[in-house]
């Protein structure tokens, strides 16, 4: 994968300089090697226009990685998620829209770069489910833009939910599906996007987990710890608002115990996930087995938590 990661990231660096990209928390390039080394991790061994499905799930990573950068930025935030929605819509129509912002732009070119995979057995599927996960991703940035202006109406099921779409690893697998060479039953996509949902969960328990003493002293922003706290009544609402020594004695008093409360759901869905690849016979999931776990190792995980 070595050889791959390296060619990846060329195309990725020429994109982001053919385009103007740029992100307003930094230098754009120190971003590409993460977006090469997930990008080859999570893929099925199949040879047929291999590279091609990495570039594909390289420019919806970027776009990710664009648009959450946007979203907090408040009138900006609400006129790039409008814009990606259109291109949506107007691409699920057969219409050909390029987006107005930047990360319309680069969710058109990913979209129509789909269209171009291959027609192998299982590309109508692909098709529907790549549009459907592209809206719940937007979906899901946009409920991050309206809980950053508005702290006080998340909730931690819809915190977690919306937030794992916002970085939902079935897009990868709706590539994969377009480039498997032979046809899958239902039953195996089925299971393969109920494993990947769980994980999708278990993932973003795990980023926030790990972002947590960041989201806690530093930024306003809400964290499954903190918003778990809030439901048991043991971190006030108006939490951001405390000073520092609160914040302090708060994190030694009270997080361990949710710590290791939020540690046990995400094995939870760990094992859930884990039980759903185990039905599936007419892939090899070992592969997907090994993605999961590496990308909830370290260094794989602090990639996404800087965003």
């Amino acid at each position: 994968m070595k050889g791959y990661t390296r060619e990846l990231g060329v195309f990725v660096n020429k994109y982001i300089d053919a385009n103007d990209i740029s992100l307003s928390r930094g230098d754009i390039s120190r971003y590409t090697s993460g977006i090469c080394e997930v990008c080859s991790l999570v893929f099925f061994p199949f040879k047929e226009q291999f590279f091609e499905g990495l570039k594909e799930k390289a420019l919806i990573y970027l776009w990710n990685l664009v648009l959450s950068d946007i979203v907090k930025c408040a009138e900006r935030g609400r006129v790039n998620i409008s814009d990606c929605m259109q291109v949506v819509s107007k691409y699920r129509k057969k219409e050909n829209f390029n987006g107005k912002t930047e990360s319309g732009r680069i969710l058109h070119d990913f979209l129509q770069k789909f269209e171009t995979l291959p027609s192998g057995p299982n590309k109508k599927i692909s098709q529907e489910l790549v549009l459907l996960d592209c809206h719940k991703m937007i979906a899901g940035l946009d409920y991050e833009r309206v809980i950053y202006e508005y702290e006080e109406v998340g909730t931690l099921s819809e915190y977690v939910e919306s937030g794992a779409n916002t970085k939902d690893f079935r897009v990868f697998l709706d590539i994969d599906i377009a480039l498997c060479p032979y046809n899958l039953n239902l039953y195996t996509i089925r299971k393969l996007r109920e494993a990947y949902r769980w994980f999708g969960l278990a993932f973003r328990l795990n980023s926030d987990i790990l972002a947590l003493e960041k989201a806690f002293f530093e930024e306003k922003s809400l964290n499954a710890v903190i918003l778990y706290g809030q439901e048991r009544e043991v971190i006030p609402w108006d939490f951001f608002r405390a000073d520092q020594e609160y914040k302090k004695r708060l994190f030694e008093l009270v997080i361990p115990s949710l710590i290791r409360s939020i540690e046990d759901r995400k094995e939870e869905y760990l094992s859930k996930s884990a039980e759903c690849l185990g039905k599936i016979c007419e892939l090899d999931i070992e592969c997907t087995k090994t993605a999961f776990a590496l990308l909830l190792g370290s260094a794989k995980q602090r990639a996404f938590v800087t965003q």
